[in-house]
């Protein structure tokens, strides 16, 4: 999923690029003192793009020094629950990195007046491993893992829902019912495990995993 956004977004500004390029280039009332520097900003936030899609890319077809395997005991949980698994790491050649650490998110979107707000519930780390040398081994280095699903989250969830309807309410989304809230304002809660290995240079290895919780 971050995957596909992240190329979507690149081809979103590659287009807007192209417009504006367009434009500075072909409107007779353009400042023609401002396409160079027009020019050297696009290129330099496509640089940004296309470094953060070349990461997405890396992680996603498990390209680079350090494969990453996040294998949790299951996906259907409950509040309360523990989610046991373990992250397998597999190294090709030395690297260094902050920490090795695994979590559990869960977000949702809120839609209020044209405007979107990620609202988080929950959010749980466990590091695996400090900073450190990870160097190449014979076999995968397997390192476990055991979190747990906070058992208040439900609560947590049933106040932030009354709450987000008492402010699309104050911004007259409450005239347009309250189906339309439950379906359209708020979005559905996304449950995320993730295991990551904090590299600098924003080099991480990163794997997640869509859980389902239910009450």
């Amino acid at each position: 999923m971050k995957l596909l956004k992240r190329i979507a977004g690149f081809i979103t500004y590659i287009l807007v690029a192209a417009i504006v390029v367009n434009i500075a280039f072909t409107w007779e009332l353009a400042d023609k003192t401002m396409r160079l520097p027009t020019i050297i900003i696009l290129v330099a936030i496509g640089f940004v793009f296309l470094v953060d899609l070349m990461i997405e890319l890396k992680n996603a077809f498990k390209i680079g020094p350090v494969k990453m395997e996040l294998a949790p005991n299951k996906i259907d949980f409950h509040p309360g629950e523990f989610i046991e698994g373990y992250v397998q790491l597999t190294v090709s050649k030395p690297i260094s990195a902050r920490a090795l650490k695994v979590g559990l998110i869960a977000e949702s979107e809120v839609r209020t007046d044209k405007r979107t707000k990620t609202i988080t519930y929950c959010d749980v780390v466990e590091e695996l491993e400090g900073e450190k040398e990870y160097t190449p081994s014979s076999a995968p280095v397997s390192y476990t893992f055991k979190i747990q699903i906070p058992p208040e989250t439900l609560d947590k969830i049933q106040h932030g829902t009354e709450k987000i309807k008492e402010m699309a309410g104050q911004n007259k989304l409450v005239s347009l019912g309250l189906d339309y809230l439950n379906s359209k304002a708020i979005g559905e809660i996304e449950w995320r495990l993730y295991a990551i290995l904090d590299v600098p240079m924003n080099l991480d290895v990163s794997r997640e995993i869509i859980l389902r919780v239910t009450p």
